[in-house]
């Protein structure tokens, strides 16, 4: 429900409330709602300054591990994903079901095609593998959500569409009702992956929330992000444009100035030390020697 993911029209449903009695109740749910966000709610519903009730029940998943890794290889060679195909796959059912996120949507079909050429040679090319993204047709969307959630997809390559809801009646496949009405709550998923930083930890939290939504299942959620998310010290804050003396100017021949800032300073040693005290090593393959 971060503000960049909430869609311009929903933000003018507060509109609603001037064609209700005045009594009636209303009530905002989210699985995530930063204090930011939650202000920009109460204002765009419309909520009175101290006529409301916040109630926090947190989104803790305690059957739902969360992994955070670098990724090691080369971005475009997608490589980094190949543990979501097992090594001695067979069938389809062999493999978890799972979900791969991402925010660039030209990313979708390349890493659909990747996972896909990654099965063995028998199961390529039958659509265990499936990108889902706007940019695809809605009955397209509809078809391969229907398809995931009977198993036949097993892993499903998406954006954020796969989480709006979309309205289907109940249909029969396979002698199997399917209702398609709830969009996203598919109790099944194992594998929730997200490639490359998100935008804000909401809209993590939001997809990892997508895994074993049984409480009789386990799942797993994994933040895949670019090593150089490592070097960030979160405990160094950046001086403040206001404050221009938390900086130190060097004077240059031509007279010009450059601005040195505490992280300017820190030597590339010093950086890729904390890195590597951070964990950006870790779940890094290292070959036997032979």
């Amino acid at each position: 429900m971060e503000r960049s993911g909430f869609r311009k029209k929903y933000g003018e449903l507060g509109i609603i409330r001037a064609f209700l009695p005045k009594a009636t109740p209303v009530v905002a749910m989210s699985a995530t709602l930063p204090l930011r966000v939650r202000r920009d709610v109460l204002k765009k519903l419309e909520f009175a300054s101290d006529g409301y009730v916040f109630i926090n029940i947190g989104n803790d998943r305690p059957n739902v591990s969360i992994v955070v890794r670098a990724i090691h290889n080369t971005m475009k060679s997608y490589s980094d994903l190949d543990f979501l195909i097992p090594s001695n796959v067979q069938v389809g059912e062999d493999i978890p079901s799972t979900m791969v996120y991402m925010d660039n949507i030209q990313e979708c079909p390349e890493i659909a095609d990747h996972l896909d050429d990654t099965l063995p040679e028998h199961l390529r090319g039958q659509g265990l593998v499936r990108p889902f993204s706007a940019a695809y047709s809605q009955e397209y969307r509809e078809a391969v959500l229907k398809l995931f959630k009977l198993g036949i997809v097993r892993v499903l390559v998406c954006t954020d569409a796969a989480g709006m809801v979309i309205h289907l009646p109940a249909v029969v496949v396979r002698d199997a009702n399917i209702d398609l009405a709830q969009g996203c709550n598919l109790p099944k998923v194992e594998v929730v992956v997200q490639w490359k930083m998100p935008d804000s930890i909401s809209t993590f939290v939001q997809r990892a929330g997508r895994a074993a939504r049984s409480p009789h299942l386990r799942g797993l959620a994994v933040l895949l992000v670019e090593k150089s998310a490592y070097n960030v010290n979160l405990d160094e804050i950046p001086p403040s444009r206001e404050n221009p003396a938390s900086s130190t100017q060097t004077p240059q021949p031509n007279g010009a100035q450059t601005t040195h800032t505490a992280t300017d300073k820190r030597k590339k040693k010093e950086v890729q030390q904390y890195a590597s005290a951070c964990g950006v090593n870790r779940g890094k393959y290292a070959p036997t020697a032979a």
